[in-house]
């Protein structure tokens, strides 16, 4: 084997992922699409509900999360229909964020494997609404099929009709939106693309390098070089169990 090849089943040193990270960067907006249906974003993205509501975004994890960061949360977005994940982590080469790897990895794929269900509650209400419309509309029927010369009847049975039976059927397709997820930390650079470099070597098998390759072609990120170390841990840890 040569040492080219070598290298490439490696994990490599901290200081060759910061060469990869800093290459070819180019301008980045405030949130970006890295993944299908996975963003990467800043605070202000986070914050503004209506840009999440237009991106279709149903789940969010804050990797800046508690009073001290991006104090956001659950109930900030419950209005919005919008799933909350709070990793508290500091953007310091000190913080040890490997232990939220896994569970943020396992959020994120939940999420992002949502393919839409029954909205059961509002269904449930409007199919016996619907229900009801429909045994009214059968007494009518049969009440004008008795006298089909009173007009009174026949006017009501009309009006009916249009108003109620048209969009009644409708009501049982209603579905929520696939899964679509939005990591964000104060910048969206270093907490969020950590963790989300973890999500693709942990759920999607890619390599450490890889995952920056693939993130970097759409956003420009860059870990500290503690998180940094913790990814090429994982990504070690990761090796040895495809041995």
């Amino acid at each position: 084997m040569s040492s080219e090849e070598e290298s490439v089943d490696q994990t490599p040193p901290t200081c060759g992922l910061l060469g990869l990270l800093l290459k070819n960067r180019r301008p980045t907006g405030a949130v970006n699409e890295v993944w299908p249906d996975l963003f990467v974003g800043n605070a202000a993205t986070a914050r503004n509900k209506t840009l999440l509501q237009n991106l279709g975004i149903t789940h969010v994890v804050n990797a800046a999360d508690g009073p001290q960061h991006i104090d956001t949360g659950p109930r900030f977005y419950r209005d919005a229909d919008i799933q909350y994940h709070g990793v508290e982590a500091a953007d310091c080469r000190d913080f040890d964020l490997s232990p939220f790897f896994s569970e943020t990895a396992d959020f994120i794929h939940r999420a992002l494997s949502q393919k839409g269900t029954i909205q059961s509650n509002r269904i449930r209400t409007e199919a016996w609404s619907y229900i009801v419309a429909l045994a009214v509309y059968s007494s009518l029927t049969f009440c004008w099929t008795v006298n089909p010369h009173n007009s009174q009847i026949l006017r009501s049975l009309q009006h009916f009709f249009s108003i109620h039976l048209p969009v009644s059927p409708t009501l049982l397709k209603k579905t929520t939106p696939p899964g679509k997820v939005l990591v964000h930390c104060a910048r969206g650079i270093s907490r969020s693309g950590t963790l989300v470099l973890a999500f693709l070597m942990i759920k999607e098998g890619l390599t450490l390098v890889e995952a920056v390759e693939l993130v970097c072609r759409s956003r420009n990120i860059l870990p500290n070089t503690g998180f940094l170390n913790q990814l090429c841990q994982l990504d070690s840890a990761l090796r040895r169990r495809k041995m």
